[in-house]
């Protein structure tokens, strides 16, 4: 195997790997250098070289993920990408072994991500541990008007209002994610072309909900870009507000779990699953990752394990 050097991106290293990106991940029309450096970090990016030029490289979103109630620090992959004519030859499943450690060595107990390819992420300890659902709702399935609860339009690129909502449903399912601030960026300022618009849903002065969506051309569906109900009504409110488009819309698309709170607000069951991915865990640090994560308090109970990571350095 061709010996590899990985390490820290340097500044001077940016240009290449966005070129790497590009082609990598179809970004398309992005500023792919303003990306890595506003969004990312080039502190959080990390470089696998070969005869002293870039081949690859990989970025890590600090966040956190809630299981049994509490957060636990999580390293969130992204930007994981291979020069097109390096592939074949290791290159991505050894600067991921490599990222293994390092971030065990900075105190993640667990890594995860979103995989282009499973088998790449498999060979690196990672496995599949979750659903993301893509939905899409025919406009004529909101065939109902629940305005129990009131929907108000709040300032654009401003999350505070949501974040303490989307906490309280998050903790209650194991692999939501703890959101940073940059991750919040993306819901009420998404790189779109479309405006964002974002509502609380109300009860008198009290917070049930919100949703935040964009409009696409006429007679096109409605996307959701983020959204929490803590209560059923909240939810049949969300779906009133959307379908008050219906003129002018054909569906609503939004993501969620296979327990969607619209889909279940839902009179029958139109909600289409137009796709889904699974996530990808992997556990970087056993006893970090078991003690850090909550569990039910009325169970007692003792177990013991044998671990063998092949991947680890110890």
């Amino acid at each position: 195997m061709t010996p590899y050097e990985i390490g820290p991106l340097h500044e001077e290293e940016i240009a290449a790997y966005a070129t790497i990106l590009d082609q990598s991940l179809h970004f398309g029309s992005v500023n792919t250098e303003d990306w890595i450096r506003s969004s990312v970090g080039i502190a959080q990016c990390r470089a696998i070289r070969s005869g002293g030029r870039v081949v690859g490289g990989m970025a890590n979103r600090p966040m956190g993920q809630w299981f049994g109630g509490r957060s636990v620090r999580t390293a969130g992959v992204a930007a994981v990408g291979v020069a097109i004519e390096e592939r074949g030859k290791g290159v991505a499943v050894a600067m991921m072994r490599d990222a293994m450690v390092t971030y065990r060595d900075q105190g993640y107990p667990i890594s995860t991500l979103y995989p282009a390819t499973t088998t790449l992420y498999r060979r690196a300890g990672y496995e599949r541990a979750g659903h993301y659902i893509q939905y899409e709702l025919p406009i004529d399935a909101v065939n109902f008007s629940d305005r129990e609860l009131t929907a108000q339009l709040v300032d654009e690129g401003d999350h505070e209002p949501f974040a303490a909502l989307y906490e309280q449903v998050a903790r209650t399912s194991n692999g939501n994610l703890d959101r940073p601030p940059v991750m919040w960026q993306r819901v009420v300022n998404p790189n779109h072309d479309a405006k964002p618009y974002p509502y609380l849903i109300l009860r008198g002065d009290q917070a049930e909900g919100y949703v935040v969506f964009r409009q696409g051309e006429r007679y096109t569906p409605i996307t959701i870009v983020d959204y929490a109900a803590l209560s059923s009504a909240a939810a049949r409110r969300i779906l009133t507000l959307l379908g008050d488009h219906r003129s002018m819309i054909s569906a609503i698309n939004w993501h969620g779990a296979p327990n969607d709170p619209l889909a279940w607000a839902l009179p029958e069951q139109r909600a289409k699953v137009k796709s889904t991915i699974n996530w990808m865990l992997r556990i970087l640090d056993a006893p970090a990752a078991l003690t850090a994560r909550g569990y039910d308090a009325l169970i007692a109970t003792e177990v013991h394990l044998r671990l063998h990571d092949e991947h680890a350095a110890q």
